[in-house]
């Protein structure tokens, strides 16, 4: 689930229960999903001065 995992445990998984259960109930579809892309280094050095 894109490592987000590492940020907290607890609410990876409740999102992770939560979109199943959309899903099954047809209320989204892979199709209406965007996965978003990594930040480059360009993107990050928008908001911060070092890395």
């Amino acid at each position: 689930m894109f490592g987000i995992e590492k940020c907290h445990p607890f609410d990876a998984g409740k999102w992770g229960r939560v979109f199943r259960k959309l899903k099954e109930w047809q209320l989204i579809s892979d199709d209406s999903i965007v996965q978003p892309n990594e930040a480059t280094r360009s993107d990050l050095l928008i908001a911060h001065t070092k890395l």
